[in-house]
């Protein structure tokens, strides 16, 4: 069974869980995604994406405004470390994985 948000306890094995889920129709993002860490934090709105074979998580963005007036996005999280963004990118669709595998089997 998938653990809600009051059940991930502190020394839970999972350093992230799916808290919400909002199924999207562009091209390579394919859902926009709440997870909530161990210590209890919530990272709203990481776009789930996939393009062929490759599978990726967005950190949460804002759209913003380069200076000549072009849409740029802008990371509202980010890591001090390559090692840190790869470690992120793993727990990130591990979680995603168990979230796809529950629904798949009901829960």
């Amino acid at each position: 069974m998938r653990p809600t948000d009051a059940q991930l306890p502190s020394n839970s094995q999972w350093l992230l869980i799916v808290v919400r889920w909002t199924a999207m129709a562009a091209r390579t993002v394919k859902a926009l995604v709440d997870f909530k860490t161990r210590s209890g934090m919530i990272i709203r709105e990481c776009g789930y994406c996939e393009s062929g074979e490759n599978r990726w998580i967005n950190a949460t963005q804002r759209q913003g405004k380069e200076a000549y007036g072009e849409p740029e996005w802008v990371n509202l999280i980010e890591f001090v470390s390559d090692e840190l963004k790869a470690r992120f990118q793993h727990e990130a669709l591990q979680a995603v994985d168990r979230y796809l595998e529950d629904i798949q089997h009901g829960f």
